[in-house]
């Protein structure tokens, strides 16, 4: 009878163990669907890919590509992933119909990514010479609100030049064959209109008239149901940066073998780029700004208020992960 007893209580036992040690493994791996824009300035979370550090994490990753940040959006909005890295200008526009956006770090700032490439053919040697011209601009993106600015700063209009709508990769195609002058985009794609147009080709850069944050976001329901998760994937992401900043040739070979941009034409821009992980006041700036201008030119806002932008960025966990990180009250 003892013995009996003793092996039902054994049996107890070992099954009280196997299911709380089921429980932990669940709550030790965390599978996480990450769209990411294909970009130089996404180059922290291609090198966080490339090095696993999501292994250290016990993170699963399923990483989805997308030609655009505006397009990852779009797939978090419609739950197809959690986390998406992303330009200001696309959340701001989703924010007035998605509300539940929210920002968890900036792992990027540049005030030279976008760039506005020309035909010279077409009559273009300088910025002035735009008037009139087509010229093509991804409509939601970073491109599309650089491209205002830049014609603004030449004193000119959005009435006194002709804006296409177009995907950045189909741009190239488009000046290629003339039936555009000029677009605006990021890289790699001004270096591919390069590659493209050779000696024909003309590039303007404006530093000072916008500086182009690249950010994670995630949704309020999927950080409401995964904080720690969220911890996570920003201990890696961490990782990615430090790993970017202090391995400078490794960093340009794994952003090669992403976007077919050579290593010197990357070493040459790479410098651009400001690789960091920070949630700052010039954040909330830039959302706000760009929220005022779709406010004053787009139906999108109309009857809207804008939003709280500094309600729309979580800082918790970075605060939490890398305090000397978090710069805005």
């Amino acid at each position: 009878m003892v013995f009996r007893n003793f092996k039902l209580m054994l049996g107890i036992l070992i099954l009280v163990l196997v299911v709380s040690g089921c429980g932990r493994v669940s709550e030790e791996e965390s599978r996480v669907t990450l769209g990411q824009g294909m970009g130089v300035l996404n180059a922290p979370i291609f090198v966080t890919n490339k090095m696993n550090f999501w292994e250290s994490q016990s993170l699963q990753v399923n990483v989805r590509p997308f030609v655009a940040g505006r397009l990852a959006l779009d797939s978090l909005i419609a739950g197809d992933i959690d986390i998406a890295t992303i330009g200001d200008t696309p959340v701001v526009y989703g924010l007035f119909k998605h509300p539940n956006l929210r920002i968890i770090a900036t792992v990027m700032e540049s005030n030279r990514d976008e760039k506005v490439i020309a035909r010279r053919d077409a009559g273009i040697d300088s910025p002035d010479d735009l008037k009139g011209k087509r010229i093509g601009v991804f409509f939601g993106t970073a491109g599309e609100y650089y491209a205002i600015r830049f014609i603004e700063a030449q004193g000119l209009s959005k009435e006194d030049v002709s804006f296409i709508n177009l995907k950045a990769p189909d741009m190239v195609a488009a000046l290629s064959n003339g039936s555009i002058d000029a677009y605006v985009s990021w890289e790699p794609h001004v270096q591919n209109g390069l590659r493209a147009l050779g000696d024909n080709a003309v590039v303007f850069v404006n530093p000072d008239i916008y500086t182009e944050t690249w950010n994670l976001v995630t949704t309020v329901e999927f950080f409401n149901n995964s904080p720690e998760t969220v911890r996570r994937v920003l201990r890696a992401v961490v990782r990615g940066v430090e790993y970017t900043n202090a391995n400078r040739k490794e960093a340009i070979d794994i952003t090669e073998e992403q976007l077919g941009l050579s290593r010197d034409v990357l070493d040459s821009i790479w410098d651009d780029y400001d690789f960091k992980v920070v949630l700052s006041e010039n954040l909330v700036t830039t959302l706000k700004n760009q929220g005022e201008w779709i406010q004053a030119s787009s139906d999108l806002s109309k009857g809207k208020s804008l939003p709280d932008y500094r309600q729309v960025i979580i800082d918790q966990p970075l605060r939490e992960i890398l305090p000397v990180a978090v710069s805005i009250p």
